[in-house]
Formats: C-alpha cells, sequence, structure tokens
C-alpha cells in the first residue's frame, strides 16, 4: 500500500482513517464510575504515525478538556525537520523553541498533523516533547502495515483491565487487522504494556490466506499476508520443517493451536479465549537495513504472549507454551512468595503447554522432552549452576527452565497423590485463581484453599519448592512409578530418526554438554540441532587420530567440552535412565556402523507405515522392533542381517502383482480394485488407467507415473557405479509431471532404498545456467524437513520418492516457467550424516539434472478422470437355521460418576479419600466415596466428580433355534440404457423365434 503525499490524498485519508477510527472508539462502552484519577490537560486519544520508512505524517487527535490553548513541545531533535501541515483550529510553530500552540476555545477535542523527511525519533520517556498516554506507531509499506502499541504515562490502579480485540477490517478493505487495547473509558482507548489477547504489534497486511481453525468457542487464525517482507518469512519457516505447501502448514497449524488452547483451558478450568493467533515471524530488520531507514518496529515478542509467531511443526510443545502464558501472567496470576525467579509461572507454562502437546497430537515426545531431560540435568549440576550468575548459562535461566516445570511436575504427583487423583497442579491453578482475575495470587492463598476445603497441608511442599529444596528421593519415586521413562524413549527415537541418527550415549553426552555448559531454553524445546552439531563435531574431532574408542578416550574428549565435569558420566547416565550407555554406541556411530543400520531401519519403517494402509503388516512391524533391539543392545550385525531380510520380505509384498496390470497388489487394496483381475469392473478399460490416467498419488508406488507416461518428463540411466556404502543414493529415473495445482517428482534409485543419511535436495536452477549459483533456489528432503512433508502428506520416502511441492510456492520463490532441475544428494563424512558437521568433509554423492518447461509439460488431465464407474449392487439372501446350546456368561461393569458441586454460600458435598466396599446379594461390589458437608461464604462454583465401578456377573444357559440370513452384495458395472434395451430387444426377439419353432 503506497499513501500520495499530494494534499488532495492526505485529506482523503485522514478522513478516512479518522472516521473509521472514532467508529471504532464508539463501537464499545465500558462502565466509566470507576475511574477517579483526574485527566491531565490535553489528553491524547492516539498518535497515527503515517509511512515513517520514507517520509510521511503524523495525526494527533486530543481532548481539550475545556482549555483555551494546548501547547506541545516538539524535541530539539526533530523540531527543525517537522512541518505543520494542517490542524482543526488555528496553531502557531514557535520552530526555536519547539513549541506547538493551538487555539482550541470552546472545542471538546482538536487534532493536528505534521510530516517529516524520514524517521530520525522514537517516543521514549525522558526525550523531550509531550508524550501521548497511548502512541500508535505505524509502519505502513506497499504491501504490509504494522502499528506498535506503546504504553501509557500512568495505569489507574482503580480501573479493572479489560481487552477487546480490533478487527479493523474496514480502515484498510481487503487487509486483515489485529489490533488490541486493554482500557477503555468512555469514548477513550487505553494502550498499555499488556493486553489479554496480544502482547505484540499491532499487523496488518493485504491477505494473501487466512488459515483459521474453530474448537467450540475458540477460534485461531493464522494469516498469510501478500507482503514480501512478512511471506518470504513463512517461507523461511518451510525451510526449516518442511511445509512447502504453506497454506496446508498454517491450516495444520492452525489447527492444532485451537484445540491445544481448548485443551490447556479446559485442564484449568478458567475461561478460554475467543481467539487466538499466529503470525509470521519477521526480523527486527532486514539484512542491511539501519535502524531509521526502513523499519521502526519488531514482531518480536515478550514474556507476556497472547499471540506467538510461526515455529516449526515439530516444535507444538514450544508453540502452546508460549499460549499458556495467556492465562498464568497477569491474568490469573499465581506465584510463590519470596521466591527468587518466577518458579509457578514459568514452570507451569512448559508444564501445562507440552502436556497440552502430547494430548492434541496424541504423540508422547512432548512429554518425553519434558521432564526426563530436566530431571537428569537436574540431578547432575543443579547445586552448582542455581546460584552461578554470571558463568555460562547458570542462575536464574537454570532455574526458570530446568528447575521450575521439573518443580510443577514434583507438586502435580503430591497432589495426585495426596487426593487419589481428585485433584492436580491444574485444577488448583484454576480454582484458586478463579475469581481473582488481574491479581497477583500467592502460594500461601492456594495452601490455605486446599487445607480447609480438602484437608491437605502442602505449605511444606511449597516451601521445598520455593526453596529449590525438592526431595531427591521423592522426585525419583515419581519418575519411576510412572511413564516417564517410556515417553523418554519415544523421545529418543524421534530424534534420533529425525534429527541425529545417533545412539542413546551421544544424546546424554548432549544432556551431559548442556548440564554443565550451554543454555537450557535453547536446548530444551525440544531439541537444539545446531548445539548437538557443535558438541558432535567437536567430539569427532577428538577422535580422527584413533578407529578404536576407548571409555577414557571418550571421558576424557567430554570432560574437554564439560570443563571435567563428566568422569562419572556412564554411572550416572545409566544409573539415572536405564539404557544401555556405553562406548561401543559411540564407536559404532563414529565408523558409520550405528548410522548405516539405523538408516535401513528408518527406510523399512516408512514403507511399513505406507503398505499398512492396505494390508495387515504386523508381523513385519514385529521384526523391525527386534532389529531395533538387537541395534540399541549393541548387537550390529544381528540388527542389520533383521533388516536386511525384513527389507526383502517388504519388496516382495510392495511388487507382487498378481494379475500382472502394472498395479501391485496391495495398491489395488489400497485403491478399491481386484488384485486378481486385470479389469475389475469389466469396462474393457486396465484397472491401472481406471485407477490412475490422470492421477499422481504420493503413495511411494510407481504405478501412477506409468498410467500417465504421455503427461511424464523421465530421464533414466542405463547403469551407474555407486561406490558408497550408504543405500539410496544412486539415482536412477527421476520422473516430473504437473497439474494445475502441484509439481509432482518421482526418484528411483539402483541402490533402493533410499536412507535418511542422504542430505537430498531439489535445485531449481532459475536462470537455466549449471554454472551460476546465486540464482538457485535449493529445498531441501532431508531430516529433519521430512517431519513437516510426511506430516502434511507432501512427500514418501522409501524405495521410491515421491514429492509434491505446490506451483504456488515455486511462484512465490520466484522459479519461472523454466527452469534446470537438479537432484542433488551428498553428506557428511565416511559417517554419512545428513547435516553439517564442520570437522567432517562434505562428500558428493550423487545428481541428476533434467530441463522442465511448465508451459510445455503436459498438464495431469484431473479433470477427465476415468475411474472405476458406478456399480449396482445384486444381492442374494440365504437363509440358515441353527439349533446350538449356549452357555454364556455376563460380566458386565458400570462405571458411573458422583459429581459434588457447590456454590461457596451453601452447603456442599466433598469427598474423602476413604472409601466403603460392599457386596449385595448379586454379588455386585460398590465402591463409594464417604462424604462430609461444611458451609463457604464465596462466589465460586466447585464441581468434583468421582467415578466409582459397579461389577455384576452371571452365567446362563439356554438352547437356541437361530435363523441366519445372510445377504451377499455383488458388484457389477451398471448396463448402459441404450444396450440393456438392445438385449432386451435381442431376447425378445430368440423367444419368439423359439416359440415359431415350437409351433410348427
Amino acid at each position: 500500500m503506497t499513501i500520495n503525499t499530494n494534499g488532495f490524498t492526505i485529506v482523503i485519508w485522514f478522513v478516512v482513517i479518522l472516521t473509521v477510527l472514532y467508529t471504532s472508539i464508539t463501537t464499545y462502552s465500558l462502565d466509566t464510575t470507576q475511574q477517579t484519577l483526574a485527566p491531565p490537560t490535553s489528553d491524547i486519544e492516539y498518535v497515527l504515525h503515517i509511512n515513517p520508512e520514507g517520509g510521511g505524517w503524523v495525526l494527533v487527535k486530543f481532548r481539550t478538556h475545556g482549555a483555551e490553548k494546548a501547547v506541545f513541545s516538539i524535541g530539539d531533535y526533530i523540531r527543525d525537520f517537522i512541518e505543520i501541515s494542517g490542524s482543526s483550529t488555528p496553531y502557531s510553530y514557535d520552530r526555536s523553541r519547539g513549541l506547538l500552540t493551538l487555539e482550541v476555545a470552546g472545542h471538546e477535542w482538536a487534532w493536528f498533523n505534521y510530516t517529516f523527511p524520514k524517521l530520525v525519533w522514537y517516543y521514549s520517556p525522558g526525550e523531550g516533547g509531550y508524550l501521548p498516554k497511548r502512541v500508535l506507531i505505524v509502519d505502513v509499506g506497499k504491501e504490509h502495515v504494522q502499528l506498535w502499541p506503546r504504553m501509557l504515562f500512568f495505569q489507574p490502579s482503580s480501573l479493572e483491565p479489560s481487552s477487546v480485540t480490533i478487527r479493523l477490517d474496514g480502515v484498510l478493505r481487503n487487509w486483515f487487522v489485529i489490533a488490541s487495547y486493554t482500557q477503555r473509558i468512555g469514548d477513550l482507548l487505553y494502550f498499555s504494556e499488556y493486553s489479554l489477547f496480544l502482547h505484540s504489534p499491532f499487523l496488518a497486511g493485504k491477505l494473501y490466506k487466512l488459515a483459521e481453525s474453530r474448537v467450540e468457542t475458540i477460534t485461531a487464525y493464522f494469516p498469510l499476508f501478500s507482503s514480501d517482507i512478512l511471506l518470504n518469512d513463512t517461507l523461511n519457516m518451510a525451510f526449516y520443517d518442511g511445509t512447502y505447501d504453506i497454506y496446508l502448514g498454517a491450516q495444520y497449524k492452525a489447527d492444532i493451536v485451537a484445540r491445544g488452547v481448548y485443551t490447556m483451558a479446559k485442564l484449568l478450568n478458567l475461561p478460554s479465549l475467543d481467539r487466538v493467533y499466529m503470525f509470521p515471524l519477521r526480523k527486527t530488520l532486514p539484512e542491511g537495513a539501519g535502524q531509521a531507514q526502513n523499519y521502526i518496529n519488531d514482531l518480536g515478542l515478550y514474556d507476556r504472549l497472547g499471540v506467538f509467531h510461526n515455529d516449526m511443526i515439530w516444535r507444538i510443545g514450544h508453540i502452546l507454551h508460549h499460549y499458556a502464558a495467556i492465562w498464568l501472567n497477569g491474568i490469573y496470576d499465581l506465584e510463590f512468595e519470596n521466591a527468587s525467579e518466577r518458579i509457578w509461572y514459568k514452570g507451569m507454562q512448559d508444564y501445562l503447554g507440552y502436556v497440552a502437546a502430547s494430548i492434541v497430537t496424541k504423540n508422547p515426545i512432548y512429554n518425553g522432552s519434558l521432564i526426563m531431560p530436566r530431571y537428569l540435568i537436574y540431578m547432575r549440576s543443579f547445586e552448582e549452576r542455581k546460584s552461578a550468575m554470571g558463568t555460562g548459562w547458570g542462575g536464574p535461566v537454570y532455574i526458570k527452565y530446568v528447575y521450575a516445570p521439573l518443580a510443577m511436575f514434583y507438586l502435580d504427583n503430591i497432589l495426585r497423590n495426596a487426593t487419589r487423583g481428585l485433584l492436580d497442579i491444574y485444577k488448583l491453578h484454576g480454582l484458586v485463581v478463579a475469581d481473582k482475575k488481574w491479581q497477583l495470587v500467592s502460594d500461601t492463598e492456594a495452601a490455605t484453599l486446599l487445607k480447609k476445603e480438602f484437608g491437605i497441608d502442602m505449605s511444606k511442599y511449597f516451601d521445598e519448592v520455593r526453596n529449590l529444596k525438592l526431595n531427591k528421593t521423592m522426585l525419583r519415586g515419581f519418575i519411576e512409578q510412572g511413564k516417564w521413562h517410556d515417553y523418554f524413549y519415544s523421545y529418543l527415537d524421534f530424534i534420533r530418526e529425525n534429527f541425529t541418527l545417533a545412539p542413546d550415549t551421544l544424546h546424554m553426552a548432549y544432556l551431559e554438554y548442556v548440564a554443565w555448559k550451554a543454555d537450557p531454553e535453547f536446548a530444551l524445546y525440544p531439541f537444539n540441532q545446531w548445539l548437538y552439531q557443535t558438541m558432535i563435531s567437536e567430539l569427532i574431532r577428538y577422535f580422527n587420530q584413533t578407529n578404536i574408542i576407548t571409555k577414557d578416550e571418550f571421558i576424557n574428549a567430554l570432560n574437554r567440552l564439560t570443563g571435567g565435569k563428566s568422569t562419572d558420566f556412564f554411572e550416572f547416565y545409566s544409573n539415572y535412565t536405564h539404557l544401555n550407555v556405553s562406548v561401543a554406541e559411540v564407536e559404532a556411530f563414529i565408523n558409520g556402523t550405528y548410522p548405516r543400520i539405523l538408516g535401513k531401519l528408518v527406510a523399512a519403517k516408512k514403507m511399513i507405515n505406507m503398505i499398512s494402509r492396505a494390508i495387515d503388516t504386523s508381523s513385519f512391524y514385529e521384526e523391525l522392533q527386534r532389529a531395533y533391539t538387537y541395534l540399541k543392545d549393541g548387537d550390529y550385525s544381528g540388527a542389520e542381517n533383521i533388516v536386511d531380510r525384513l527389507l526383502n520380505k517388504i519388496y516382495y509384498v510392495k511388487y507382487q502383482d498378481t494379475d500382472g496390470d502394472y498395479i501391485p497388489d496391495w495398491v489395488e487394496l489400497l485403491y478399491g480394485t481386484n488384485p486378481n483381475s486385470r479389469d475389475t469392473d469389466r469396462d474393457n478399460i486396465s484397472d491401472l488407467h481406471d485407477v490412475f490416467a490422470g492421477r499422481i498419488f504420493i503413495d511411494c508406488d510407481i504405478s501412477d507415473w506409468i498410467a500417465n507416461s504421455k503427461y511424464i518428463l523421465n530421464i533414466t540411466r542405463d547403469k551407474y557405479v555407486d561406490n558408497s556404502p550408504i543405500l539410496g543414493n544412486a539415482i536412477k529415473s527421476v520422473y516430473v509431471a504437473r497439474d494445475n495445482k502441484y509439481l509432482y517428482i518421482a526418484i528411483e534409485f539402483f541402490d533402493k532404498p533410499y536412507t535418511v543419511q542422504n542430505r537430498l535436495t531439489l535445485i531449481f536452477d532459475r536462470d537455466m545456467n549449471i554454472h551460476t549459483f546465486d540464482d538457485r533456489i535449493n529445498i531441501p528432503l532431508s531430516i529433519p524437513r521430512t517431519i513437516g512433508i510426511e506430516t502434511l502428506g507432501l512427500g514418501c520416502f522409501g524405495d521410491v520418492i515421491e514429492i509434491k511441492i505446490p506451483l504456488e510456492t515455486l511462484q512465490l520463490l520466484h522459479v519461472n516457467n523454466k527452469f534446470i532441475l537438479i537432484v542433488w544428494i551428498d553428506t557428511w563424512g565416511d559417517i554419512g550424516l545428513p547435516y553439517c558437521i564442520p570437522s567432517l568433509p562434505r562428500r558428493y554423492l550423487d545428481s541428476q539434472s533434467v530441463e522442465v518447461d511448465l508451459n510445455s509439460l503436459h498438464i495431469l488431465p484431473t479433470d477427465k478422470v476415468v475411474g472405476i464407474p458406478f456399480t449396482k449392487t445384486v444381492t442374494a439372501v440365504m437363509t440358515t437355521t441353527i439349533t446350538k446350546t449356549i452357555n454364556t456368561t455376563y460380566t458386565k461393569t458400570k462405571t458411573t460418576t458422583a459429581t459434588a458441586t457447590h456454590t461457596i454460600t451453601t452447603s456442599i458435598t466433598i469427598p474423602i479419600v476413604r472409601t466403603i466396599t460392599t457386596t449385595n446379594i448379586k454379588k455386585e461390589t460398590m465402591t463409594l466415596p464417604l462424604t462430609t458437608t461444611y458451609t463457604k461464604t464465596n462466589t465460586r462454583i466447585i464441581t468434583i466428580t468421582v467415578p466409582y465401578t459397579v461389577t455384576e456377573t452371571r452365567t446362563e444357559t439356554k438352547t437356541v433355534e437361530r435363523t441366519t440370513t445372510t445377504t451377499i452384495k455383488l458388484k457389477e458395472p451398471i448396463i448402459a440404457p441404450e444396450v440393456k434395451a438392445t438385449l432386451i430387444l435381442l431376447i425378445v426377439t430368440i423367444l419368439a423365434t423359439l416359440v415359431l419353432i415350437c409351433r410348427r
């Protein structure tokens, strides 16, 4: 959007913005009787800075409060640059003194505006000039607008902050706008440092696409903007996590955020939000831009969040833990008295967000990354680092990001045990703060509530947390009794398969490094690949001179990284993790054995996951797990033998084609055709073309490419000499196709399957000159991008690789219709790692290029798909009568809930943890809680539901005579009406002829 500087356009813009903002201001109402502070002499309603990046204008509107004159002081650093360009009343401007005087007698409101050649200043206290209570700095570019609400001069302490989210869609038509204010008194808007929905800049842009998801009352928005500045950040994120269909990725994250926010609200039993937002991450300044040259604000967020920027698809726990702050900081705030850091807030932020992430994704990895890593670091180094101010990353950072979440876990388990599951830490938080919105509630109040209403004394444990003195014996008991080890192992497998290709011992070395030297905030959410690569590079550099690694050598190398803290490394981590921590694993990693076997295992797993959509693969999963167990136990030859045999079995199933129609049997079962018939529907069109004509499916099968050969661009080699022990890098064929939405690419290998040891990249050479490099767009397909690619269904990796990339994405990357597509594969070192290790050489493995012209490449006729024709169902009914004596044992279990609801002002019933068990004549066992009654005056409602189980068992013997009717449905092609009429006529003719013959 561009604002012209001619006078007429300025007037028009001023009228539009002033009118709409005034309309927005008068749309809402708030009780003004609570205002007790006298207003200042001249009350600024808003200041709009329009187009500051290249020179623009400022509009100031203010209330006069009956004054005859309003005087504004302009700071000496800008008084010589600005020009007063208009006002609603007569004015005079003393440039030498920087005083602007307006005659406002008889006017309730007045305004003035001024222009400036470039942005040379910011509003901030103490820099001179009249600082308005609400300053809105607007950065207007051609395709984007940003606004930053600055803090107030004062926040009326007698007023309860109230945020209203404003969608100012009418200000800029077809633009998506997010803004909020925290106070409204009469027709004044208050923009303060805190906001219910947003603690972030105002953000607006021409809306490119809007992903939104609704769960009950919550709507999550993820706007994508047409501005290159904002959209490029979304694309940059896609290159980290493989969400190359940016709209599909935005929709997935909006769905997760909506469900996550809903889940957190339910866990806390607190009111949820109406709407939440994600926005593209915009850096403070583009590279090379000066502070006053282009941009005046930053889309970064602070620690009080209601909106969060885009993040990687595997960091759902991190995303949700930022939204958790909405309830935990400022609005429903609970904290320990006299604690050195905000332990309750930071602990609950992680404990709530990561548990919610595991719930909504149905994936235990977020639980696995939450507790065990922090538990290990806490037990390892907390006593030393908790007070290590200024040394490394100790002190406050260590307390907030290691200790605090663990402390919430500790209190949660104590609370659950004390109430036998009736209360947890989330419910407690909600109960304590529910009627104390915008107040800081202390742990003393929480302890009082627990003791008075539930008869539980938690003050001792609150003191332990406050004083950084958890009972380590109890803490270990909670870890061992729950599923936290299993969650941790799932997390380790996830990191191993998608990031490191490394054994458990090296991940423990990573945690050891974090424990003593690294920043836990960046290392544990859930994993920092760059930090890991740095650590591995240093270890490998130390081991380069030897083929055999001894225990002492490994400890010496680790001690170099941790400052001599790791002498008992193996003893500690074996004891606390129950893992097979050994130097043999490290040696197998360094010599490439471990990554090679793991690469095969991951490839087998991906192929099994694909064919399991059509057939039972339980036996394959059992063999896969057995091979994995051998690998973790250090039996590398045994593991490799099992996985090699498993791969051969998978290939047999993948390529079996009983009817010889070029569609494997499992694919026919997947898409509903008969594996024993080349023409299932007998329409004289083969199943191959019935199913696949005009369509490419992402299923790691090449049948669809065969069916659409006339639409396919194909480059195939006859042979290739592959000298690498790593599988899946000798390219045999590259296929390219397109429809109106996607570019499809398939890759076959001589040395199948493709394994995650390879770093695969699609290179789009935009100028079609392979000797130049600065014009290339690289789209990585290696780990961890495979997470986003597979999650969104954009690709699959096995014996064949299939990828689809939106043409829209290529257009946004400025890839023209003609380009050279280069399929490039490399790796690092003889180990074979698909990520950069500075101490290892980068090794080229293979590449294949193909010239692509999207204009000449035939478009798949998706609108003319042949498909399986509609069929009619012929039903045959078969009736059988069976006489049979049946002995039946009935076991009936019924779970009923007893609910006690009370409003504190009446008598309420609270369950006690003691129970009575009775048995009646029906052998019915009932377990019911004892109850007690007390009265408390409050305005809060507490509802507690107690489950109890009734089990009934009885045996009956009877003889039954049963009639069974079996309906068999056979599908046959519908006969076309004209064919049917011909057949009927033919049959009638034949019958008539037979009748005549018989009469003769």
